[in-house]
């Protein structure tokens, strides 16, 4: 089982942190291989040979809730991602449920099954996530 963690991390360096955690978390329930992309330096990165995909990203101004172009040219450039199971995850507080809409919406427009999502508050809860997540 190949798994991928996706990042963008310009706006807030929590999202890194919270995807080596969630890495950790899946280890210790999986024995998978698992990738950390960042997508502001691996923009180019191919997702189509993975059976997971972890996207994360957060919010680029307060009350903004739209998602960055750099996510959006990443999602439409990764490769054939239709049908692959997907987790979406963004940092927790004001507007983070509005933009993970918007973000749920903009993975969802590539095709990919929406298994869960969350927003995120700490490196322990995102470790608890990636220990409960159902990867098959």
């Amino acid at each position: 089982m190949r798994i991928c963690i996706a990042y963008s991390s310009t706006k807030n360096k929590k999202i890194e942190d919270y995807a080596r955690s969630l890495a950790k978390g899946i280890e210790d329930k999986n024995s998978a291989v698992i990738d950390l992309i960042n997508i502001d330096k691996e923009s180019d990165k191919r997702l189509t040979g993975y059976n997971y995909i972890i996207i994360g990203s957060s919010k680029s101004s307060f009350f903004g809730s739209k998602v960055d172009k750099p996510i959006l040219h990443f999602l439409k450039n990764c490769g054939f991602i239709t049908g692959k199971h997907t987790f979406v995850y963004t940092t927790s507080g004001f507007g983070s449920h509005k933009y993970l809409a918007s973000f749920m919406k903009a993975v969802e427009s590539e095709g990919v099954l929406l298994k869960n999502s969350a927003t995120i508050s700490s490196n322990d809860e995102a470790r608890v996530i990636g220990s409960k997540l159902h990867i098959k």
